[in-house]
Parts: C-alpha cells; structure tokens; sequence
C-alpha cells in the first residue's frame, strides 16, 4: 500500500483530500436540508424525490455503470471492462449501431494501449485469465 516515499507523496493523498472536503461539504449539505424537511409534509418529500429520481436516470444507469466496471477489473480484465463500459454507455444514449460500436472497440483498445504502454499501469492477475492455459494466461494479463 504505502511505498518508501513520504505519506504525502502516496498517490492515492490527492483523491483522498478531494473527497474528504466533498464529503464534508456535502455533509453540511444534507444536515441543511433536514432542518427544511420538518416543514414539509411526507407526500411532498416522496413526490420529489420520485421527481428527482427519474430526471437523473441517465446519471444514476452511469453511476451503477461504472460501479459494476470498477468491480469487474479484478474478474474479467481491462481490455473487457473497458468495452462493457463503453458498449453499456452507447446503449444508454441509444447510440449503439455498427460504427458507434467499432469505435467503442477502437477506443477501448486506445485506453489499453494509453495505460499500459505509454503510462505503464499495470493490475494484478485476471481471476477469469487464471482458467486459460499458462502462457495465454500470462499474455493476456500483460497486455488486456
């Protein structure tokens, strides 16, 4: 987790920082919101939130989208989580056809190249890799 560099050199410092202040700020938020919710009757509270829900649809299918992604490295890879990702997305938008879809496929293999080549990022072992035979294993968690 830590490497022999300071604490605050460790990559993972920055996000940390910025989703502390978002969950704070956020916190206040909410805590803002509950003193209003008093006034307001239960009916209104639940229309609004059903309001709220559907006008943010698109949000909350890319939330759970992304979610499932970042889940679905450790079983079935990058190079696959990508254009699941990238597929489910056109899907959403309604934009999946031929030449939505080869760009999909274009860009996902884009993304591999980008961060395992030129940025050298590299993931531990695929557990749907470990099925296939040493070798193919050993490639496709090199390079997908």
């Amino acid at each position: 987790m830590f490497n022999n560099k300071g604490w605050y050199l460790q990559p993972m410092l920055g996000p940390a920082i910025g989703l502390s202040i978002m969950t704070l700020l956020s916190f206040i938020k909410v805590v803002q919101s509950f003193v209003f919710l008093r006034f307001l009757s239960l009916s209104v509270v639940l229309h609004y939130l059903i309001q709220m829900v559907s006008v943010h649809r698109i949000a909350f299918w890319a939330v759970g989208s992304f979610y499932l992604y970042i889940h679905a490295l450790s079983f079935i890879g990058f190079l696959p989580s990508n254009l699941v990702l990238l597929l489910f997305m056109l899907f959403v938008a309604k934009k999946l056809d031929r030449y939505w879809g080869l760009v999909a496929c274009a860009t996902a293999v884009a993304i591999v190249v980008i961060f395992r080549v030129v940025i050298g990022l590299w993931m531990d072992d695929v557990w749907l890799y470990g099925l296939l035979p040493d070798s193919v294993a050993d490639f496709c968690n090199m390079y997908l």
